[in-house]
Protein backbone atom coordinates (compact mmCIF):
# COMPACT_ATOMS: atom_id res chain seq x y z
CA UNK A 1 0.00 0.00 0.00
CA UNK A 2 1.08 3.25 -0.80
CA UNK A 3 2.63 5.59 1.99
CA UNK A 4 -0.19 8.37 1.26
CA UNK A 5 -2.98 5.26 1.45
CA UNK A 6 -1.79 3.69 4.14
CA UNK A 7 -1.75 7.42 5.65
CA UNK A 8 -5.12 8.31 4.66
CA UNK A 9 -6.85 4.53 6.06
CA UNK A 10 -5.15 5.00 9.51
CA UNK A 11 -6.30 8.03 9.72
CA UNK A 12 -9.84 7.05 8.80
CA UNK A 13 -9.64 3.81 11.05
CA UNK A 14 -8.31 5.78 13.71
CA UNK A 15 -11.00 8.36 13.38
CA UNK A 16 -13.99 5.77 13.39
CA UNK A 17 -15.00 6.21 9.28
CA UNK A 18 -13.71 2.61 8.86
CA UNK A 19 -13.10 -0.71 10.30
CA UNK A 20 -11.27 -3.82 10.04
CA UNK A 21 -13.30 -7.36 10.97
CA UNK A 22 -12.70 -10.66 11.17
CA UNK A 23 -15.66 -11.68 9.15
CA UNK A 24 -15.27 -14.96 7.49
CA UNK A 25 -15.34 -18.23 8.68
CA UNK A 26 -11.77 -19.00 8.28
CA UNK A 27 -11.10 -16.31 10.18
CA UNK A 28 -9.70 -14.23 7.45
CA UNK A 29 -9.60 -10.73 8.14
CA UNK A 30 -11.71 -8.40 5.79
CA UNK A 31 -11.63 -4.44 5.04
CA UNK A 32 -14.82 -3.36 6.09
CA UNK A 33 -16.70 -1.05 3.89
CA UNK A 34 -16.59 2.74 4.57
CA UNK A 35 -19.46 3.61 7.31
CA UNK A 36 -22.00 5.22 5.06
CA UNK A 37 -23.81 6.84 7.76
CA UNK A 38 -21.15 7.51 9.78
CA UNK A 39 -19.16 9.32 6.75
CA UNK A 40 -22.35 11.33 5.88
CA UNK A 41 -22.69 12.83 9.13
CA UNK A 42 -19.00 13.14 10.09
CA UNK A 43 -16.88 12.70 7.19
CA UNK A 44 -16.74 15.96 6.09
CA UNK A 45 -15.22 17.16 9.52
CA UNK A 46 -12.65 14.10 10.60
CA UNK A 47 -11.02 14.24 6.75
CA UNK A 48 -11.19 18.24 7.04
CA UNK A 49 -8.80 17.66 10.36
CA UNK A 50 -6.65 16.05 8.29
CA UNK A 51 -6.46 18.39 5.34
CA UNK A 52 -6.02 21.21 7.95
CA UNK A 53 -3.37 19.51 9.65
CA UNK A 54 -1.15 18.81 6.67
CA UNK A 55 -2.08 22.42 5.24
CA UNK A 56 -0.82 24.22 8.43
CA UNK A 57 2.51 22.19 8.83
CA UNK A 58 2.53 23.25 4.70
CA UNK A 59 1.99 27.00 5.17
CA UNK A 60 3.82 28.01 8.46
CA UNK A 61 6.88 25.89 6.67
CA UNK A 62 7.19 23.69 9.17
CA UNK A 63 9.32 20.92 7.71
CA UNK A 64 10.53 19.26 10.83
CA UNK A 65 6.92 19.02 12.56
CA UNK A 66 5.53 17.75 9.29
CA UNK A 67 8.20 14.79 8.78
CA UNK A 68 6.90 13.76 11.98
CA UNK A 69 3.29 14.28 11.71
CA UNK A 70 3.86 12.27 8.22
CA UNK A 71 6.02 9.68 9.86
CA UNK A 72 3.48 8.98 12.76
CA UNK A 73 0.36 8.56 9.93
CA UNK A 74 2.10 6.45 7.74
CA UNK A 75 3.88 4.23 10.04
CA UNK A 76 1.81 0.28 10.25
CA UNK A 77 1.17 -0.55 13.71
CA UNK A 78 2.15 -3.42 13.61
CA UNK A 79 2.69 -6.46 11.00
CA UNK A 80 -0.49 -6.98 10.47
CA UNK A 81 -0.66 -4.00 8.56
CA UNK A 82 2.40 -4.89 6.49
CA UNK A 83 1.25 -8.16 5.20
CA UNK A 84 -2.09 -9.10 5.69
CA UNK A 85 -3.55 -5.84 5.18
CA UNK A 86 -1.69 -4.38 2.58
CA UNK A 87 -2.45 -8.17 0.50
CA UNK A 88 -6.18 -7.48 1.44
CA UNK A 89 -6.33 -3.87 -0.13
CA UNK A 90 -4.52 -5.16 -3.58
CA UNK A 91 -6.71 -7.82 -3.91
CA UNK A 92 -9.49 -5.59 -4.17
CA UNK A 93 -8.09 -3.00 -6.09
CA UNK A 94 -9.96 -2.30 -8.94
CA UNK A 95 -8.02 -1.18 -12.51
CA UNK A 96 -8.41 2.13 -13.35
CA UNK A 97 -10.95 3.53 -15.66
CA UNK A 98 -9.75 4.83 -19.25
CA UNK A 99 -11.57 6.93 -21.04
CA UNK A 100 -10.78 6.62 -24.80
CA UNK A 101 -12.21 9.46 -27.11
CA UNK A 102 -12.24 9.17 -31.23
CA UNK A 103 -10.21 11.95 -33.31
CA UNK A 104 -11.51 11.88 -36.73
CA UNK A 105 -9.16 13.19 -38.85
CA UNK A 106 -9.70 14.44 -42.41
CA UNK A 107 -7.16 13.35 -45.61
CA UNK A 108 -6.83 14.53 -48.98
CA UNK A 109 -5.22 13.17 -51.44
Amino acid sequence: MARAGLGITKWMIDHGLAKIEVRSADGNHTLEDVYILVVLSKGKEIMGKLSIEIQTRKSIADGKGAEKFYNELTTPPDKFWETELRDLVIKKKQPCKIFVQPDTIIVSN
